[in-house]
């Protein structure tokens, strides 16, 4: 028994053509939400409703070749949140004392690069990056998630101008990290060390 939730979202950004195969673009935000459920921090069995949320940030990405052979993709993400929740306890009303708490999954920092490089004409190479920040899982703020950083790999060779045959590798130096999180109690795991590989053809 809960009214519709409601969103506004309002955005400026700017794209930076920096030369050709090279751009860069940066975005502000200011998300605002209105009546929305979460999970009851003392009963996970019952729903409540918060007045809203809050959250401004930016973005910035560089996309593009850095050299005839060397092409980059990276972005930066910043984000600032707060609950706004003044009802008086209850199950449609909310639940009091989360009010200024920061929303729930809301990491203030991300970044991520990747990095190709053309070694031959046939076989190229990729390198990356991926960092989180912490997170909390609730609304209540009781638990929180570490950041992490994880990297990537992978070669890539042209058998011929149909035929690909890759490699991918995630999770490059075997990191334990927690890339997501359901409850407070159920927190999902990043996978270990692991690779696959990929024949793909063009017809």
């Amino acid at each position: 028994n809960t009214r519709p939730q409601f969103t506004e979202n309002l955005e400026a950004g700017l794209k930076w053509h920096i030369r050709s195969g090279l751009d860069f673009t940066a975005a502000v935000f200011n998300l605002d939400r209105e009546s929305y459920t979460s999970i009851d921090p003392n009963n996970a069995a019952r729903i409540i409703t918060i007045d809203g949320s809050k959250t401004t940030g930016f973005e910035v990405a560089l996309e593009g070749y850095l050299t005839d052979a060397w092409s980059i993709n990276t972005g930066y993400t910043y984000m600032d949140g707060r609950v706004e929740d003044i009802s008086a306890t209850g199950v449609q009303v909310g639940v009091g004392g989360l009010d200024g708490n920061k929303p729930r999954q809301l990491p203030e920092h991300m970044f991520s690069i990747w990095n190709n490089y053309q070694v031959s004409d046939l076989f190229s190479v990729g390198l990356g990056a991926t960092y989180q920040d912490s997170f909390f899982v609730r609304e209540d703020n009781t638990v929180e998630v570490p950041s992490y950083i994880r990297f990537d790999a992978a070669a890539y060779y042209d058998v011929s101008d149909d035929l690909r045959v890759q490699v991918n590798i995630e999770n490059l130096l075997d990191e334990s990290y927690n890339p997501d999180a359901h409850s407070n109690d159920n927190i999902s795991t990043g996978k270990p060390l692991n690779a696959r590989f990929t024949v793909s053809t063009r017809f």
